[in-house]
């Protein structure tokens, strides 16, 4: 393994695995705080176990999101010159505006001339900033999913906490930047 994969399994898939139980300690803190109490003759244990549940339940965020975006929403843009209209420049900002593919939309890069660019980077190992500008991105796309479910279930729950709108907003803002610099750095070298 790489330290690449080590650093982008450790940022995004891991630690958004924690964040996960977080907010799931924010819902059911009885349940948790019992799980917690159970486990502390295991404590060495569950350490253990702490690291890759975290990595899986990340990898499983990481998925529901490329299925929501890359799956799901993504089919709704029309092929042709889709940010003529104000509909769907709307609708890439809302929904792709913080990300890789709502940034080079609005740039009009097309994805096999984006891909190819990268490869071209990648071979001649001059990736490495962008790698990290996209593992940022990646890692804040992820926190802006969790916020995101945390409300619809607040709102399934008639609850309203104010500060998550608070920090969605500043979380898709950080996505937004990281995005940009990649895409940036990408485009310079078309």
């Amino acid at each position: 393994m790489t330290e690449k994969f080590t650093l982008r399994d450790i940022l995004v898939y891991t630690l958004l695995g924690l964040i996960v139980l977080f907010f799931t300690y924010l819902y059911y803190p009885f349940e948790i705080g019992s799980i917690i109490k159970d486990s502390k003759d295991y404590s060495d244990l569950t350490v253990l176990l702490l690291i890759p549940i975290s990595y899986l339940i990340g990898h499983i965020l990481m998925s529901l999101d490329d299925v929501i975006f890359n799956g799901i929403l993504v089919r709704f843009f029309p092929k042709e010159k889709p940010l003529k209209n104000k509909y769907w420049k709307f609708y890439n900002f809302f929904f792709f505006g913080y990300r890789n593919i709502g940034i080079r939309n609005k740039e009009e890069i097309t994805n096999e001339t984006f891909l190819k660019t990268c490869d071209k980077l990648i071979t001649e190992n001059k990736y490495e900033k962008a790698e990290y500008y996209q593992v940022m991105s990646d890692l804040f796309k992820g926190i802006v999913l969790i916020i995101f479910i945390s409300i619809v279930f607040d709102i399934y729950l008639w609850r309203f906490e104010f500060w998550k709108l608070i920090l969605i907003f500043l979380i898709w803002y950080r996505a937004k930047m990281f995005s940009a610099y990649y895409v940036r750095m990408i485009k310079r070298n078309i």
